[in-house]
């Protein structure tokens, strides 16, 4: 029950980290904007770059972070692990 109880908990935080990697990728170039605005120096690649990135940004949002829950039932103690999109595994006994 507790290790069950440590991977539910463990889904939100990866959700929440993915979202507040995005905020900050936006902040930047939020930024990034700002800064070009008050220059007022900029030119169509620029232009084209910016939306590169704001498009990609938008794409990170939508694409939640693949996770599932896989059980070893093959040893005397079932293991639970979390898998997230990333590659990374947490494995708890």
């Amino acid at each position: 029950q507790q290790t069950a109880e440590e991977c539910r908990q463990l889904l939100p935080h990866h959700i929440t980290k993915h979202i507040t990697q995005i905020e900050g990728n936006l902040a930047k170039l939020t930024d990034q904007l700002k800064h070009i605005r008050q220059e007022n120096d900029f030119n169509e690649i620029d232009l084209s770059h910016l939306k590169e990135k704001l498009t990609q940004l938008s794409e990170e949002l939508h694409q939640q972070p693949n996770v599932s829950i896989q059980q070893n039932f093959t040893s005397f103690i079932n293991k639970i692990s979390v898998v997230v999109s990333s590659g990374k595994s947490v494995n708890y006994i």
